[in-house]
């Protein structure tokens, strides 16, 4: 008697969880059940029956590193979208649960910077540097954070470790121009300028916001 009334069970759920998906509803009555442990002959024939698939009716659960990826994915999106108080929270919950996510960290080091607070994205980007070193976009943020700041002895320690690591990276010589600039090292700021004259032609934005 049992077993016929889990077979039952599974059969109405299979057809509610259709039902709602014809209608383009989602149903929350319905709730995700372990099938693999219900005594269910024929689960292919019950699926056919009601046009659903198995991982459908039975989504294989992610994993962490799954997990991980995809509230990051989330987060950047938001990012994308200029929402960086809401992308930091969400990169935050991503940092909780894989402290060495180096993306996430860079992004949300990156949220902070864009809503102008450069002292408190230095230490992200300091932590993200220690994990990978040669990060570019890293080292190319966190110089731009020292400038504005004014610390341009770092500044320009980060500008010429970016280049050495990829010298073809037109927007490493256009922050370390506007170093120079600020500076007053001219003829250093107009030849980086002229070096990243390519990429502003590209990003015009980026004569407005520096």
């Amino acid at each position: 008697m049992f077993k016929r009334n889990i077979k039952t069970l599974v059969v109405w759920n299979i057809f509610a969880v259709t039902a709602f998906r014809l209608v383009g509803a989602e149903s929350h009555a319905f709730p995700a059940m372990d099938w693999e442990v219900l005594d269910v002959p024929d689960r292919e024939g019950l699926c056919k029956v009601f046009e659903v698939g198995w991982e459908e009716i039975n989504p294989p659960k992610l994993t962490e590193n799954e997990i991980v990826n995809e509230m990051f994915q989330n987060g950047y999106v938001v990012y994308q979208k200029k929402g960086y108080e809401d992308a930091q929270v969400i990169f935050d919950k991503v940092i909780a649960l894989d402290p060495e996510h180096v993306y996430s960290l860079y992004y949300k080091a990156a949220c902070i910077q864009n809503l102008e607070s450069y002292e408190k994205a230095l230490p992200i980007y300091i932590e993200l540097l220690k994990l990978d070193p040669k990060n570019l976009g890293g080292l190319q943020q966190r110089g731009n954070c020292y400038r504005i700041l004014k610390r341009y002895a770092e500044a320009l320690a980060d500008l010429n470790e970016s280049i050495a690591i990829k010298p073809d990276c037109l927007y490493s010589y256009y922050i370390r121009s506007l170093i120079y600039f600020e500076l007053g090292d001219y003829l250093k700021a107009k030849k980086d300028l002229e070096i990243s004259r390519p990429f502003l032609l590209i990003n015009k934005h980026f004569l407005y916001h520096e």
